[in-house]
C-alpha cells in the first residue's frame, strides 16, 4: 500500500509539472495515476522504430533519448528530447506510423499515457489540447 501510494506521488510530480497537464482537475490527474505505466528503458534500447504504430504518449521523466528519422529526400536527421519532453504527439492524432526511430542515449525513464485515455483528456480540456499543438508546431518548424 504505501509503496503504491508512492509510486502515484512521483507520478502525479512528473505528470504536474509538464506544461502540458499543469492546469488539469485534479480528478483528471488520479484518473491518469490510475492509467498511466512507468516504463525503464536501458540505455542503447529502442523505444520504438521509424514506421512503427504510433499509439501511445511518452513523457521523458528521466534520461536522454535520441531520435533518429530519414527524410523523403533519404537524408538522416537527428536530435534529442530532455527530460520532460513530450514524444509521440503526432502519431497520437493521426494513428500514423512513428516517424523516428527513438534510442535511449542513456537509461530513461519514460511516463506512458494510453492513447484512448491521451485523447479523453485532450478532446475535454482545450488548455492541454493548445499546448500539443503548440510542441507540434515547433517540431514542425
Amino acid at each position: 500500500m504505501n509503496r503504491e501510494r508512492q509510486r502515484k506521488g512521483i507520478l502525479s510530480q512528473y505528470i504536474t509539472v509538464k506544461d502540458l497537464f499543469r492546469n488539469l482537475p485534479h480528478a483528471v490527474i488520479r484518473e491518469m495515476m490510475n492509467c498511466t505505466v512507468r516504463e525503464y528503458l536501458p540505455s542503447g534500447s529502442v523505444l520504438f522504430r521509424e514506421g512503427d504504430k504510433g499509439m501511445d504518449l511518452y513523457i521523458l521523466a528521466q534520461g536522454r533519448l535520441r531520435y533518429e528519422k530519414t527524410g523523403t529526400d533519404g537524408k538522416s536527421d537527428q536530435g534529442e528530447f530532455h527530460k520532460m519532453d513530450i514524444l509521440g504527439e503526432l502519431s497520437l492524432f493521426t494513428g500514423e506510423p512513428r516517424s523516428a526511430t527513438v534510442i535511449a542515449i542513456r537509461d530513461s525513464e519514460l511516463i506512458r499515457v494510453p492513447r484512448e485515455l491521451a485523447l479523453k483528456i485532450l478532446s475535454s480540456h482545450p488548455q492541454a489540447l493548445l499546448q500539443v499543438t503548440t510542441i507540434i508546431a515547433e517540431r514542425l518548424a
